[in-house]
């Protein structure tokens, strides 16, 4: 009995002693790869947090400012509210907010980087198409050169093309590079060269244009045109002034002598017509003196034409340089009236 109970103990021993030696086993085959795989294993990811409440409040109420602004025509302060929400929350529908607030400040080329940013942040935009189409007009438009020169007033030539304006100006023209040229009177020529920017303006002052020298500008014409004024004035001096004045007053007494012996003489035969009719003393003597004062009036009209033509005569003469050369002859007239008993008349004498 004592043996047997010894026995089944020895196999208990040797039994767990196998076990052990498998579990060892087992562990020194199995144990490091199951740790690396466990080491392995990939963690899940996990989820990006939401804006805070603070957050999403400050972008709700820079929003709201945004629109407010905009709709008062505040475009710079409107822009300015609408990058506080994004910042806040980025959200990439108010970068079409800040857009349209560039736009309308003549920021084209902002504009355009913020829709371009708009379609990269939202792959699936569904207004995607819209969005590039009116990227694409943007980029369409001209620039706008606003030109000046020093002095101004000198004309415009862009690329070799005169524009018919002068300095300064401001004119549109597509997107690339440009020359521009200015020309003035009396100056250097000036040019200068541009890249254009589509939809912005640029300033472009051309350098002082430089006077050109005054024997450089007028070269041999200051010759020609010094005799030709010369001529002119030498002809000028030619010229035939026509009767001198003496020759107008004296036929102008002449004409009123003439004129006033004719009405004279008509109011004399109308005193002697009505003496014929009714002969009276009172009656002669009216025509009498009127027939006197018609003689004087015709007297004078005489000797101031004789005047008038030896002095136009006198004066008028050759054209010739030796006669033009000679002395002038001054003629002058005295006229003195005549009244004698039985008449009138006058007395003229004319000296040279």
């Amino acid at each position: 009995m004592n043996g047997l109970l010894g026995a089944l103990r020895y196999r208990t021993v040797v039994w767990s002693s196998a076990l052990v030696a498998l579990s060892l086993a087992a562990a020194a085959i199995g144990g490091p790869g199951a740790a690396s795989a466990q080491r392995r294993r990939p963690t899940p990811p996990v989820a990006p947090a939401g804006p805070s409440a603070e957050q999403t409040a400050a972008a709700r109420t820079a929003y709201g400012e945004g629109q407010r602004l905009f709709r008062e025509g505040q475009f710079a302060q409107a822009q300015t509210q609408f990058e506080a929400a994004f910042t806040a929350v980025p959200n990439p529908v108010v970068l079409l907010s800040v857009a349209e607030s560039q736009e309308r400040q003549s920021k084209i080329v902002d504009a355009v980087a913020t829709l371009e940013r708009y379609l990269t942040l939202r792959v699936d935009a569904p207004d995607r198409a819209a969005v590039q189409a009116r990227i694409d007009q943007m980029r369409s438009r001209p620039g706008v050169l606003a030109i000046s020169s020093e002095p101004s007033g000198a004309a415009i030539t862009l690329d070799g093309t005169a524009t018919g304006r002068v300095t300064p100006a401001e004119i549109e023209t597509p997107a690339g590079e440009h020359t521009v040229s200015v020309s003035l009177e009396g100056y250097e020529p000036g040019a200068q060269s541009v890249s254009v920017t589509f939809g912005g303006r640029q300033e472009v002052v051309v350098p002082a244009l430089t006077a050109v020298p005054v024997a450089e500008e007028l070269g041999g014409e200051v010759e020609g045109e010094g005799e030709g004024e010369g001529e002119g004035e030498g002809e000028d001096e030619e010229e035939d002034d026509g009767p001198g004045a003496g020759v107008w007053v004296a036929a102008g007494i002449g004409a009123a002598g003439l004129l006033a012996g004719t009405v004279l003489g008509f109011l004399a035969l109308s005193e002697q017509s009505d003496f014929d009719t009714t002969p009276t003393e009172e009656i002669a003597d009216r025509g009498d003196r009127l027939a006197l004062f018609a003689d004087v009036g015709f007297g004078v009209a005489a000797v101031g034409f004789l005047t008038a033509l030896v002095l136009n005569f006198a004066t008028g003469g050759d054209d010739d340089e030796d006669e033009a050369e000679e002395p002038a002859t001054t003629a002058r007239l005295r006229v003195t009236p005549v009244v004698g008993p039985s008449g009138g008349g006058v007395a003229a004498r004319l000296t040279f």
